[in-house]
């Protein structure tokens, strides 16, 4: 960078610029510094800030273009914000019938409640954030509401916790879209599997790709995800299963 930065300066001022970026102590400031500070602006061309920007926002390629989440980062506007794409509630509600109101407890924007809303069941929506849909500030890890079914998508480093409050406060069934991985874990198999085993884990023969709401929708995601399923009226054991191929492009 400290090259690059002096040849946008002048090739006549090369040796002096570069000679200030070596130095540790202000390289170790254009590192950490804030892109439009006086001191970044002071040393970068405005193309080479907006690059050190992208370079700093996990969510974008260098390029400038979205990436997809291979891991969901937090987003500025609260925990784990990436809406789930349609296919992957589609698939759920055709493979599992739902007998009474569904509640969607970490609802974002309506993604999924949306889809859910083609059950013809009664669908509630609620958020701990404000995401101009359904009921705000609802936490679903601590609060006493109940239903007959929850079907959501958690928050990446809630997972857990909503296991054990969906445990608790469905009635009928239980669903949470997961990471294939949450079945590993000598933790959870103490705490949840042992005693809560999902009685259906329906596994996405295509992957899912997460992306922040509003951007270009390229690529596939790397992570492979199912649907784990709670049904109260089945017996204590647990069933894998496999969703067909084909939701993704009929869906998207």
């Amino acid at each position: 960078m400290a090259f690059v930065c002096a040849r946008e300066k002048g090739e006549g001022r090369q040796n002096t610029a570069y000679t200030k970026i070596k130095k540790h102590r202000i390289f170790s400031k254009l590192c950490f510094a804030e892109p439009e500070s006086k001191f970044t602006t002071r040393l970068l061309t405005k193309p080479l800030i907006q690059l050190l920007k992208h370079a700093m926002d996990k969510t974008y390629n260098l390029n400038g273009s979205f990436k997809p989440a291979l891991k969901r980062y937090a987003d500025l506007e609260g925990p784990d914000f990436y809406p789930t794409p349609a296919w992957a509630t589609y698939a759920l509600i055709d493979n599992e019938n739902f007998d009474g109101n569904i509640w969607e407890c970490a609802c974002g924007n309506g993604a999924m409640s949306k889809v859910l809303e083609k059950t013809g069941n009664n669908i509630q929506s609620s958020d701990l954030y404000d995401r101009g849909f359904g009921d705000v500030g609802v936490n679903f890890l601590d609060t006493d509401i109940t239903s007959e079914n929850i079907v959501t998508n958690p928050p990446y480093n809630s997972a857990q916790g909503f296991v054990e409050s969906g445990i608790r406060a469905s009635k009928k069934k239980f669903a949470l879209l997961l990471r294939l991985a949450f079945l590993e874990g000598a933790h959870r198999q103490k705490t949840i599997f042992s005693k809560f085993p999902p009685s259906r884990v329906w596994v996405f023969s295509e992957r899912i790709t997460f992306y922040p709401a509003g951007a270009t929708i390229k690529g596939s995601g790397t992570t492979a995800y199912a649907w784990f399923v709670w049904d109260k009226d089945a017996n204590k054991t647990t069933e894998l299963r496999w969703f067909k191929p084909g939701y993704k492009s009929l869906y998207t």
